[in-house]
């Protein structure tokens, strides 16, 4: 549980310090846009600062929620089945709160160049901005264009509609959806551990491909869209 808390961690750092990324040309910008723009920037920064120390806190709050309830496992004072439930509701109160704050570029629709890659929105679902965002190639800090977008609502109207987008974008099922439903027809039974759906254009480790796309269903019905430039994020990270 520590090793997974410590991930959440990382990984909630690193996105914040990616959003930040543009301060690396404070100087040039001062040039070019007057000492009225370069305060600006100097304010967003700062206020950029205190949102990475508010969502650390939050991360180390939940942390040592999830330490407390693990002692508690170990002393006996409560199952590891109670400690599960309760550690699923803190999960969900944290992990959106801490979502919300490090999401610096929410997304309320699909771009246009995703909707020319084929991609279209659900239909009967809500969309979940706290948890949907976006990157733009015309943004110097992010210099690539991504989008995730999440739904949620109906588990049925979720697989439904994401069979629909997937079809009409032309996005496979996913090798490992397509032999669990495989199975299921041979033997008429569900392969264990396996829920929802998901459709990709790619294997994990695939390089020569200009944009990746998975469109997914989880267990509780949250379906979701995402799509990166991968030529342009090469380009962003050399």
């Amino acid at each position: 549980m520590k090793r997974k808390s410590s991930i959440i961690r990382i990984f909630i750092f690193s996105f914040l310090l990616l959003s930040l990324f543009s301060c690396n040309s404070i100087e040039e910008e001062k040039k070019e846009t007057g000492k009225k723009d370069f305060e600006q920037q100097i304010k967003s920064f700062s206020e950029s600062l205190e949102d990475i120390d508010k969502t650390m806190n939050l991360v180390d709050m939940l942390n040592k929620k999830m330490e407390e309830l693990e002692e508690k496992v170990i002393s006996g004072e409560i199952t590891r089945e109670d400690a599960n439930k309760i550690a699923e509701k803190l999960n969900k109160t944290y992990s959106r709160e801490i979502a919300r704050r490090a999401n610096i570029n929410p997304a309320s629709e699909l771009p246009s160049w995703a909707k020319d890659l084929g991609l279209t929105e659900p239909k009967g679902l809500i969309l979940d901005q706290d948890f949907s965002k976006e990157t733009s190639v015309n943004d110097p800090s992010e210099a690539y264009n991504s989008i995730k977008l999440v739904y949620t609502g109906n588990y049925d109207i979720a697989i439904k509609q994401a069979r629909i987008i997937a079809d009409k974008a032309n996005i496979p099922l996913s090798k490992q959806y397509k032999k669990a439903f495989e199975f299921k027809e041979k033997y008429g039974k569900e392969i264990e551990g396996i829920s929802g759906i998901t459709f990709m254009n790619y294997e994990f480790g695939d390089t020569n491909i200009k944009y990746k796309i998975s469109i997914s269903v989880n267990q509780n019905g949250d379906l979701t869209i995402n799509a990166v430039n991968m030529d342009q994020m090469k380009v962003f990270q050399e």
